[in-house]
């Protein structure tokens, strides 16, 4: 199985994990490895952005300590106010050829 096709698996786990409850991404990688999952910090992040970009989790404003005593981001699922707010900005955005 490549990287490729295992992206949106990888991803739709990352969403169901932060469904649970906000997590940082240490925390999703601890799960997903709890679960057999064999993947890496490195690519559990990018799940999380794209998750963003699609307007499905939000950053809390929260944040707890990460790999190496970093602050990391505690992500949450967005609301479905959010969700409605952000496809609407999105088909604006598409409309006015951005």
């Amino acid at each position: 199985m490549t990287v490729a096709s295992r992206a949106p698996t990888l991803r739709q786990r990352v969403l169901e994990i932060i469904s649970d409850g906000p997590a940082i991404p240490e925390t999703i990688l601890a799960r997903l490895r709890a679960e057999g999952v064999r993947t890496v910090l490195t690519s559990v992040r990018p799940r999380c952005s794209e998750l963003v970009r699609m307007g499905l989790i939000r950053d809390s404003g929260r944040r707890e300590k990460g790999e190496g005593g970093c602050n990391a981001i505690v992500w949450r699922l967005s609301t479905p106010e959010e969700q409605q707010r952000f496809a609407q900005k999105r088909d604006a955005d598409k409309g006015a050829g951005r």
